[in-house]
């Protein structure tokens, strides 16, 4: 008999994932790191709410003047974050870039999955934070899986959609998707059409009905459920009273989802 020839995975989450430890860190070196994450292509989209748990789980690591943290032409694995000292980007052998701290590199890399695209190295004693491809990788996986548990919550809490089963609920939590305002902003209008539903990850709005502020939702609540059932005007205008990180899901993604659930759904309403 042919002996069965095992190859190592490519990406193993279970190996990796009892390695993606917190590790303390000063306020300072805190706020660098945020400042890095807002500008680093590889995170900069990402929620603020991310960002934070990011900052928690990258890892410290020192370098000494002289030191080539990274090489142009190799495989990149991972990114970093300089909050002490300084490097030099070079790329063939010509200075186009520096590095100082709140910056981050080695991001593209990863992001395009490409060699390095330039070498960069330790002017004077530096210190890093950095994560790995593979955490990297495995720390969105943990996010993502978090959120979707969390809006599975979310899901059997609002009335009108209680009657979902526990598949409907996961395919409706796993379509909602990211959705980010500024202060001072409308989401939704009043006598506007509704096709979307919201549940405030982050931040606080106010609610306004002719004109007039009537209520105030914050971290946790929902708002527009209502047009996940039936197409309907607004009944008020829900204005951010900060920068918010929502989640979302429209109604076409619900109805291609469910079926006709919904019109299960909107006679239970009806009778409650």
């Amino acid at each position: 008999m042919q002996q069965r020839r095992h190859h190592k995975p490519v990406f193993n989450p279970s190996v990796v994932e009892q390695h993606l430890s917190t590790t303390e860190k000063s306020q300072e070196h805190v706020d660098l790191i945020f400042k890095a994450l807002e500008t680093l292509l590889l995170t900069k989209d990402l929620p603020r709410s991310v960002h934070e748990k990011l900052s928690a789980v990258v890892q410290p690591m020192n370098f000494h003047k002289g030191d080539v943290v990274i090489k142009e032409g190799d495989s990149g694995d991972r990114f970093f974050i300089i909050v002490q000292g300084h490097l030099d980007v070079t790329r063939s052998g010509k200075k186009v870039n520096e590095c100082k701290s709140g910056t981050g590199f080695g991001d593209l890399a990863l992001l395009l999955n490409q060699p390095r695209a330039a070498t960069v190295t330790a002017t004077e004693d530096s210190f890093c934070y950095y994560l790995t491809s593979e955490h990297f990788k495995v720390f969105l996986m943990q996010v993502r899986k978090a959120q979707i548990e969390k809006y599975k919550v979310l899901i059997r809490n609002i009335k009108a959609l209680s009657s979902l089963n526990e598949q409907e609920t996961y395919m409706i939590a796993q379509a909602m998707k990211p959705y980010n305002v500024l202060e001072n902003t409308n989401i939704i209008t009043q006598g506007e059409q509704g096709d979307l539903f919201y549940y405030i990850e982050k931040g606080d709005v106010e609610i306004i009905y002719n004109g007039k502020k009537v209520n105030e939702l914050h971290s946790g609540s929902y708002f527009g459920e209502a047009a996940l059932l039936h197409s309907a005007l607004r009944n008020a205008t829900v204005k951010s009273m900060g920068p918010c990180e929502l989640a979302v899901v429209d109604r076409e993604t619900f109805i291609n989802l469910i079926g006709n659930v919904g019109a299960r759904l909107e006679e239970g309403r009806k009778n409650d």
